[in-house]
């Protein structure tokens, strides 16, 4: 890992603003998807006259929703190509440090799940880093940047 490229990072305002609602979204998916799991579980229990006191029903849809909670938050800013929809609302994206590129899959999906695994060092992390950088970011060599702003504070200089 070479950190000897210098690129200007985002606030970290925007980097918190995005995980905010990001979080929002990955909730309202989290609670569409179990709902819906919920509601085809009673409907075909309905239709086939099975019985629907099985606490079973209701562990699945737990499952599935905490499973949809993750993935949103792993896969997101693979899917949504270099930021997840908070990133994007923002304004910013993730580029590789090296490369200034978009980033290798496998390295979205790692430092996804990194960010996570560390929370909040992340963020206290990035306060003292030369790019702004969470921990996630300096063990993926990525770097999240202002997308909207190709020069100064957030481009890559």
């Amino acid at each position: 890992m070479n950190n000897n490229y210098s690129v200007n990072g985002c606030s970290i305002k925007k980097r918190v603003f995005s995980f905010i609602i990001d979080c929002f979204i990955g909730f309202l998916f989290m609670v569409t998807l179990s709902v819906s799991l919920l509601l085809f579980e009673f409907l075909v229990a309905e239709i086939f006259s099975l019985p629907v006191e099985s606490p079973i029903y209701i562990t699945i849809a737990e499952i599935v929703a905490i499973l949809s909670y993750f993935s949103y938050f792993v896969f997101s800013d693979f899917v949504f190509k270099c930021g997840s929809i908070g990133k994007k609302l923002v304004g910013i994206k993730i580029i590789d440090i090296e490369t200034q590129k978009k980033p290798k899959a496998l390295r979205l999906i790692i430092s996804s799940l990194l960010f996570m695994l560390f929370g909040v060092v992340n963020f206290i992390v990035m306060r003292s880093s030369l790019n702004r950088q969470a921990l996630s970011d300096i063990i993926t060599s990525t770097v999240v940047i202002d997308n909207r702003n190709k020069t100064g504070d957030g481009g890559v200089s």
